[in-house]
């Protein structure tokens, strides 16, 4: 990438931080720009909006910015019909999390929502800036048999039904009449991740708090819900805008966070540097929003300057497979909290997905020796420059 491209990519995305920095009071935003924008750069400042789910925040911006030419107009015409089909669908899922919600609480399943419309609804200053495609709901363990019946019942169908479910932590469910997504969790993460991945330390101490129709919801201490976004945002290498954007929203409603406590939570699961690192990068990027006091342990940097760099190219960009696996040594290897941990990440890596399954059928007897496939096949995509962002982004 020539020096021109990456001073203009560092243009657009200091823009779009500017707009979304300033969702609170649109009006804010500086319209003075040291250079004119082109059609070019507004397109691109549109798709690097939509690859980090903040298109909303750049449609509330545009909407009270006329005048700034032909190409915001047609960019603004673009949103104008995004944001439309955004805001039917963000109803028709806020709807289906009510209507399953209640089909799991007659049943006596417990359930918890993560992230999506129930979060927006309870943390954001204004819920429709928040995008969500599909919705996340965390069981027990020892009801994901019959959390998953349920969804069969209701209208729903997974392709993983004869999968095995070892060392899945979730699987993906769509509606057969209205494509609505949901995904059901029964942990957090794989088993090669830290103490953390069974999700036990969001039911510890989760009440009930009323919700739309007057549904009771089961909600996590905020504490639980702030550490659960950050291993969220760790698992895929920070590399969406919008994952971040969730915590000076938290952090700034809820009345009741304990820093102190999180923190000890942070330590007894493993994830203190991964919390820590992710409250450095908001606060790199948005210095203004609320975050952690400056003089509390959870404010003391985790990412090396490079670090930081690598996250930011992950913002801006699509990454190649090749680049993916750099992203696992330097960012997911670097975050695991002890010796073991990232041990248990390194050997995991090696162990076939279902990818490899589909790409060397065998027969039980000969499976071993998928472990001699794997890096062959991924030596191949990384050659090739292959890119797996769309399959990262729908998580």
């Amino acid at each position: 990438m020539s020096n021109a491209q990456r001073s203009r990519d560092s243009r657009i995305a200091s823009r779009l931080f500017v707009i979304v920095a300033a969702s609170g009071d649109i009006a804010s935003v500086p319209r003075d720009e040291p250079k004119p924008w082109s059609t070019k750069d507004w397109a691109q400042l549109l798709q690097l909006a939509v690859n980090n789910g903040v298109a909303s925040y750049l449609h509330a911006y545009i909407s009270q910015q006329r005048g700034q030419g032909e190409s915001a107009e047609v960019l603004f015409a673009q949103l104008r019909e995004r944001a439309h089909l955004s805001t039917y669908r963000s109803l028709a899922l806020r709807a289906e999390l009510v209507r399953v919600l209640k089909v799991f609480r007659a049943e006596g399943i417990a359930v918890i929502p993560l992230k999506g419309p129930y979060m927006a609804d309870r943390y954001y200053a204004q819920p429709s800036l928040r995008e969500f495609g599909d919705l996340d709901l965390l069981v027990d363990e020892a009801d994901r048999d019959r959390a998953w019946q349920l969804l069969l019942e209701n209208g729903y169908h997974s392709p993983y039904q004869n999968h095995d479910l070892e060392h899945r932590y979730h699987v993906v469910f769509k509606h057969k009449q209205t494509d609505e997504m949901v995904e059901l969790h029964w942990r957090i993460a794989g088993p090669q991740f830290g103490p953390y991945y069974r999700g036990g330390f969001l039911w510890d101490g989760a009440t009930e708090r009323v919700y739309r129709s007057g549904l009771a919801v089961l909600e996590p201490r905020v504490e639980a819900n702030l550490l659960y976004l950050a291993i969220h945002a760790y698992k895929h290498d920070w590399s969406r805008l919008q994952w971040l954007l969730d915590f000076p929203e938290m952090i700034g409603r809820a009345s009741d966070l304990d820093w102190d406590r999180l923190d000890a939570l942070a330590h007894q699961q493993h994830a203190h540097k991964i919390l820590r690192a992710t409250l450095q990068l908001v606060r790199n990027l948005f210095p203004e929003a609320p975050n952690a006091p400056q003089t509390h342990p959870l404010s003391r940097p985790a990412l090396s300057p490079a670090q930081l760099r690598r996250i930011g190219r992950l913002l801006l960009s699509h990454s190649s497979d090749a680049q993916r696996l750099g992203n696992f040594y330097a960012l997911r290897v670097a975050m695991a909290e002890t010796s073991k941990d990232k041990l248990r990440l390194i050997v995991d890596s090696l162990r076939p997905s279902d990818r490899d399954h589909e790409f060397l059928p065998l027969p039980p007897l000969l499976r071993p020796f998928r472990f001699m496939v794997r890096p062959l096949r991924l030596v191949g995509r990384m050659i090739l420059g292959r890119s797996r962002d769309e399959e990262r982004r729908n998580h």
